[in-house]
């Protein structure tokens, strides 16, 4: 027994390593990346250009504090534990990714709108919060991911949607605004949305989503999941949301099982036609848990939908 508590007394004690503080410029940030430990705190200063480097797995977040820098369009491979916080940005994709932050960042593109603003793909759990978004074909783009939450986030003039999260699944859509847009380009085969999703044939359809407390001023439709014929959408909650939709699709879910849309303010933009008063469209979906409380305005000859009062 004596023998057994020296060797717990003399036992080192390990105590994670003192995060530290650098500093990156576009002279050395990819030797400082290269410096970084679990934990770490960069300051990016200066003006940066375009960057495209694989990442680095951390046990602990890392933090980019970017609040200093303007940034070209930045792409990162295969990034683990990052926290990018501020600093105005052309673009930023991640792919293959786990546990990554995005928070009070401006994302602002240019003529003629191309691109993406935030592009994350093939990864896991991402939370975007506080930022804004301006002048992209799209503002943000959840392609094949797992675990997403986009929250008190804006999207401004947008030629396309706010929100694009194909075959991704438990995501959560809180808080967020988008601004009128100018009109999108039909020929292109665009039309605009808030939030828009679908799933892949072949894929597990797209799953456990929540969409609520945002407000979409138009002319873009609201929150809208297509492609029936791919699997449709498990487990979709659309809850309080304000839409003011150009389009007939404000809210749209095809193929849908465990569908609930309730207390949503609809009403339809000025730009829209005579005859597409916004509304909400189930195509082929059965199953429908509780669509109560809705309210879609009258336009244009067509009267006022109120749906009956949540229970």
């Amino acid at each position: 027994m004596r023998r057994l508590l020296a060797l717990i007394v003399a036992a080192p004690l390990a105590f994670p390593a003192t995060a530290a503080t650098l500093t990156a410029t576009p002279a050395n940030y990819r030797e400082v990346f290269a410096q970084t430990k679990d934990g770490d705190t960069v300051n990016l200063v200066g003006a940066f250009g375009d960057a495209n480097f694989r990442g680095r797995e951390f046990a602990r977040q890392v933090t980019w504090n970017a609040a200093r820098g303007t940034f070209g369009y930045w792409y990162v491979v295969g990034q683990k534990k990052l926290t990018v916080k501020g600093g105005r940005w052309f673009g930023i994709r991640f792919d293959g990714f786990d546990d990554i932050a995005i928070n009070a960042v401006t994302v602002e593109g240019s003529e003629p709108r191309d691109g993406f603003g935030l592009w994350l793909m093939n990864g896991r759990n991402v939370t975007i919060q506080d930022s804004r978004l301006k002048s992209h074909h799209v503002g943000i783009w959840i392609g094949g991911v797992t675990g997403y939450t986009i929250t008190r986030t804006v999207c401004e003039d947008m030629r396309n949607d706010c929100i694009n999260a194909p075959d991704s699944h438990n995501g959560v859509v809180t808080w967020n605004i988008e601004k009128p847009a100018r009109a999108a380009v039909p020929s292109r085969g665009e039309h605009q949305d808030f939030w828009q999703c679908w799933s892949i044939a072949g894929n597990k359809p797209v799953s456990n989503i929540l969409i609520q407390f945002n407000t979409s001023y138009g002319p873009q439709g609201g929150a809208n999941c297509y492609n029936s014929e791919a699997g449709g959408v498990d487990n979709i909650r659309i809850l309080d949301n304000h839409f003011v939709s150009g389009f007939g699709h404000a809210v749209t879910v095809g193929n849908g099982r465990k569908v609930v849309i309730e207390r949503n303010d609809i009403s339809t933009s000025p730009t829209a036609r005579p005859t597409e008063q916004a509304r909400i469209i189930l195509d082929r979906t059965d199953g429908v848990i509780s669509r109560c409380g809705n309210r879609i305005g009258a336009w244009s000859g067509y009267p006022a939908v109120v749906d009956p009062p949540c229970k």
